[in-house]
């Protein structure tokens, strides 16, 4: 039987990166202590949240995007011998690509 993981609606699971040093972006010592946002790719994404109103919000962000995150944010799972986060879709902060 295989198993599957699908995140409740309005949450998303990344597939996170390690802090690499080899960065092309230059980040001073203030900024890094921060809540600065990490980067990861899209695993998974849960149903699209839907406000009082009844008007649905579709992600900009598909799977297999690159993306960047909130670094505080969400929970760390691990599965399938990956370690990912489950953090709120609205936590992802832009598209990378």
């Amino acid at each position: 039987m295989t198993r599957s993981i699908r995140p409740t609606a309005g949450n998303v699971l990344i597939d996170a990166k390690d802090n690499n040093p080899e960065t092309f972006l230059y980040l001073p010592d203030i900024a890094k202590k921060r809540d600065m946002p990490q980067e990861g790719i899209v695993f998974a994404i849960g149903g699209s949240p839907m406000n009082k109103k009844g008007i649905v919000f579709k992600p900009d962000f598909k799977v297999g995007d690159n993306v960047l995150f909130r670094k505080f944010s969400g929970l760390w799972v691990e599965f399938a011998g990956k370690k990912l986060i489950q953090i709120k879709q609205k936590d992802v902060e832009a598209v990378i690509g």
